[in-house]
C-alpha cells in the first residue's frame, strides 16, 4: 500500500523518511534507487495486478520528502520498443490493445516476467534495464526469489566456477548463489530512459533471440551517457549492439570475435557461459569459453578450449 524509502548518513544514522501512496489498482513487484550522483533520487522497477508473479509493466518515482511526488506508471504498450521482440502482427495488436485500455483509464491484461538489472544516473536523465524472459515449467519464477549457486551447476564449463562474477556489480538479484537445475529463455532487453523527474522520455529494445542460460542469469547490459547510449549481448559467436542517442534514435551493429592467429577459427561458443557487463564511460567488456579450432594441421585432436574476454569501446 505504500512504497517507503529511508536514507542513512555514512554512520548508519536515520536521515529521513518518505512514504508514497501506491494505486490501489497496482501491486509493486520490484525497484532499485539511484545514488544520488544528481541533487535526485529515482526509484525505478516494476509493477502488477493483484498477485500476479507477471509484471504489467515499470514505474519511476523521485524522492522529495517535503512535497507529494506522484508514481509514474508506464505499461508495457506504452513503450515504443518493448515488443521489439514479437513479430510485427503481435506487436502491434499488443499496443493497440494498451492505447485502447489507456483510453478508457483501465490497465491492459499483457503481462510478462521481467527482472530490472540496473538504474543508470546521468545529468540529463536516468536508464533503467529489464530484461524479459521465459521460465522452463520447474524454475522458480518468483521475481523476488534469490538464486544461491555458481552458474554452471547445470551446465559445463572447462574452466570452472567463477566466484568473482557478481563481486563488484550492483545488482537486486545475485544469480550465482544457488544450485541450478533448469534452463531460463532470455527474450528482450529493454532499456527506458526517464528525465530528472521520473517521466519517461525514450526507450530502446535488443532481441535476446531465447537466449538460454542455467537459471535466471543477465543477459545483456547497457551504457548511458551523455552522447551515447547502448544496449550489448553476447549470442554464440556474434556480440550484438544497439547503439542509439538520446533524442531517440538508434542502429543495429553486430560484432564477431577476431583470433589473432589467422590459422585458427571459432567452432563453437557456449551461449549459456558468455556474458556482457559494463565497464566505465562507454565500454563494454564481454567474456566466456569458446572452442577454438587450427585450420592447418593434421592431427585428429585440432580444438581447444578457451576462456576469453575483450574489451568493447562504443563511440
Amino acid at each position: 500500500m505504500k512504497l517507503i524509502l529511508k536514507t542513512f548518513d555514512s554512520q548508519g544514522a536515520q536521515l529521513l523518511e518518505d512514504a508514497m501512496e501506491i494505486d490501489s489498482k497496482k501491486m509493486i513487484l520490484s525497484g532499485i534507487s539511484s545514488t544520488l550522483i544528481n541533487d535526485n533520487l529515482i526509484i525505478a522497477g516494476t509493477w502488477t495486478v493483484g498477485n500476479s508473479k507477471q509484471a504489467s509493466g515499470i514505474y519511476a518515482t523521485v524522492v522529495d520528502p517535503f512535497s507529494e511526488q506522484p508514481i509514474n506508471y508506464y505499461d508495457f504498450g506504452q513503450l515504443d520498443h518493448f515488443f521489439d521482440y514479437q513479430n510485427s502482427k503481435q506487436a502491434a495488436k499488443l499496443k493497440t490493445r494498451s492505447v485502447k485500455a489507456n483510453q478508457l483509464n483501465d490497465i491492459p491484461d499483457f503481462k510478462a516476467y521481467v527482472m530490472p538489472l540496473r538504474l543508470e544516473e546521468q545529468p540529463f536523465g536516468f536508464g533503467l534495464l529489464t530484461e524479459a524472459y521465459l521460465p522452463t515449467t520447474s524454475f522458480n519464477s518468483n521475481p523476488n526469489w534469490t538464486n544461491n549457486g555458481t552458474p554452471y551447476s547445470s551446465g559445463y564449463s572447462p574452466y570452472g566456477y567463477n566466484p568473482f562474477m557478481n563481486r563488484y556489480y550492483n545488482s537486486p538479484y545475485q544469480y550465482n548463489n544457488a544450485p541450478q537445475t533448469s534452463e531460463s529463455k532470455m527474450l528482450h532487453a529493454s532499456l527506458v530512459v526517464f528525465d530528472s523527474q521520473g517521466k519517461l522520455k525514450q526507450d530502446y529494445g535488443l532481441k535476446l533471440d531465447d537466449k538460454k542460460l542455467n537459471g535466471l542469469e543477465q543477459a545483456s547490459d547497457f551504457i548511458f551517457t551523455q552522447g551515447v547510449i547502448a544496449v550489448a549481448s553476447k549470442k554464440e559467436k556474434e556480440l550484438r549492439l544497439m547503439i542509439g542517442n538520446p533524442n531517440g534514435t538508434f542502429v543495429a551493429d553486430t560484432l564477431l570475435t577476431q583470433l589473432t592467429n589467422q590459422n585458427e577459427v571459432v567452432r563453437s561458443e557456449s551461449d549459456s557461459n558468455s556474458f556482457t557487463r559494463f565497464w566505465y564511460r562507454n565500454v563494454l567488456y564481454v567474456w566466456g569459453y569458446q572452442a577454438i579450432r587450427n585450420t592447418q594441421r593434421k592431427e585428429e585432436n585440432t580444438s581447444r578450449d578457451v576462456f576469453y574476454i575483450n574489451k568493447i569501446e562504443v563511440r
